[in-house]
């Protein structure tokens, strides 16, 4: 694991030192679409009641001073999702169509490039789960260095990364 981590910072776009664990939540300032237009605010991570959705919908500027070398971490729970940034799809995780038992992956992580532009543009990410009580899993979203988000990831899953990767 540990070595893959560091032929990712060789051969990745992140030139700054190989230490740098920067790591930053965005847990704070979320809007959730309701199913008639209303808006809520929400914090991350959170369990909404989302049984009565086909799909949930949140949004929020990304923060200034976001540079290329940056990168956004997402962790699914048995959800589908896509990401836009800008009103670009910027991701997709799906992996219902290929999966050999189950509808979806118990968890994933997603990790997602940032450049400078995306500095205070919108992002807005949709959750559909066919599970109803999963649709409304919201679990933290954060912004780091590779190194950082990688750092994350072993601290916040580390048994189950390493299970992952012997399996």
């Amino acid at each position: 694991v540990l070595g893959s981590i560091f032929i990712f910072q060789i051969n990745s776009k992140d030139t700054y030192s190989f230490w740098s664990r920067d790591f930053h939540t965005m847990n704070r300032d979320w809007k959730l679409i309701q199913p008639n237009g209303n808006m809520e605010g929400i914090e991350l991570p959170m369990e909404y009641d989302a049984s009565h959705m086909s799909e949930v919908v949140i949004f929020k500027k990304l923060p200034e001073g976001i540079t290329d070398k940056d990168y956004l971490l997402m962790r699914g729970s048995r959800q589908d999702f896509c990401v836009w940034i800008g009103g670009e799809i910027r991701e997709t995780s799906s992996d219902s169509s290929d999966r050999l038992f189950g509808k979806t992956a118990a968890r994933v992580f997603v990790i997602i490039p940032l450049f400078e532009e995306d500095s205070e543009k919108e992002i807005k990410i949709t959750y559909t789960s066919n599970y109803d009580s999963y649709r409304g899993i919201l679990n933290e979203i954060g912004i780091g260095s590779e190194t950082g988000i990688y750092t994350k990831i072993l601290s916040d899953s580390g048994f189950y990364t390493l299970i992952a990767f012997i399996v």
